[in-house]
């Protein structure tokens, strides 16, 4: 039906929808499928998907993720899927090839300069809260990297800086506490062999 006529075709840039067999010069609320210039309630149509602007369109245009679960493109996948860039895909989990998460998008190596959380498989810019260990993040220093320097798990405090063991902590200098400069120490108090005060320090 056109203008209340019946036709055997639709005219030129006209949509058949066929269920009313009516054609329209948009498809308005409907999918539009431009391939077969026609309207249609859903996508589910073999082999065609859901992409936006209410179209359905046979493969995912450049640039575009497919989230198979649901049939559609994504310019960008959902907050709650991770993308990969080979395939151009909205996933739920990463793949054992790509194991890493970086900007939620699988990885198969966390980027340069970027540390890896082995708890949650997951790279990030900074460590935060926990602690860098050679390009890595943790929980906690190892036995092998014990002291604590610029949020850095390290075998000794660099040069020109002092550790305060009970904290395992490297420090700039002592401030209230007492200075060992032969071991390069903030302590609480001198104890022998350095058991003699003076200017703060333990002699």
């Amino acid at each position: 039906r056109y203008n209340n006529q019946c036709i055997s075709t639709c005219p030129n840039n006209y949509y058949l929808e066929e269920t009313s067999k009516t054609c329209y010069s948009s498809c308005s609320a409907l999918y539009t499928i431009e391939k077969e210039k026609l309207c249609v309630y859903d996508c589910t149509k073999s082999p065609y998907l859901y992409y936006s602007n209410n179209k359905c369109v046979s493969s995912c245009p450049s640039n575009y993720y497919l989230y198979e679960a649901n049939n559609t493109c994504y310019s960008q996948c959902p907050d709650t899927l991770f993308k990969i860039e080979n395939g151009k895909k909205c996933i739920e989990q990463c793949p054992s090839s790509y194991p890493y998460i970086y900007n939620n998008q699988c990885v198969s190596i966390c980027p340069s300069n970027s540390y890896l959380y082995e708890t949650t498989r997951t790279c990030y810019d900074s460590c935060f809260a926990l602690y860098t260990l050679n390009n890595k993040c943790v929980d906690d220093c190892p036995s092998s990297f014990p002291y604590y320097y610029n949020k850095q798990c390290v075998s000794s405090c660099p040069q020109g800086y002092y550790l305060y063991r009970p904290t395992k902590t490297c420090y700039q200098s002592c401030n209230l506490l007492y200075t060992i400069e032969d071991t390069r120490e903030c302590v609480d108090d001198c104890i022998a062999p350095y058991d003699k005060y003076y200017n703060n320090q333990c002699v």
